[in-house]
């Protein structure tokens, strides 16, 4: 099974509510905010699912952020995540699950 890494940019609206009670770089100065996470789902599918909130909230995928392979192994892809998410924050606010 292939584990993918995806990178989600949200819009501000949903920046402002998640950034609620959290010291977020958006608060300070206008920044972009991304989500990042991994799945077995394609970025794709994952943007398709019932399980995304952040794209009923009109989030798009950032395809130029994110790895362009999958992994082999969950822990592979969450390492890989946490890589992503941490390069990311010295530019944008970043969360992750």
């Amino acid at each position: 099974m292939n584990y993918w890494v995806y990178v989600y940019e949200l819009p501000q609206s949903e920046c402002v509510r998640a950034c609620q009670g959290r010291a977020c770089k958006s608060k300070s100065r206008v920044t972009k905010c991304l989500y990042v996470g991994s799945s077995y789902l394609t970025p794709e599918k994952r943007m398709q699912g019932k399980h995304s909130h952040h794209v009923r909230a009109g989030a798009k995928l950032r395809y130029d952020l994110m790895p362009r392979r999958p992994f082999r192994s969950r822990s592979d892809a969450i390492r890989c995540e946490h890589a992503v998410a941490l390069k990311l924050r010295r530019r944008y606010t970043v969360f992750q699950a």
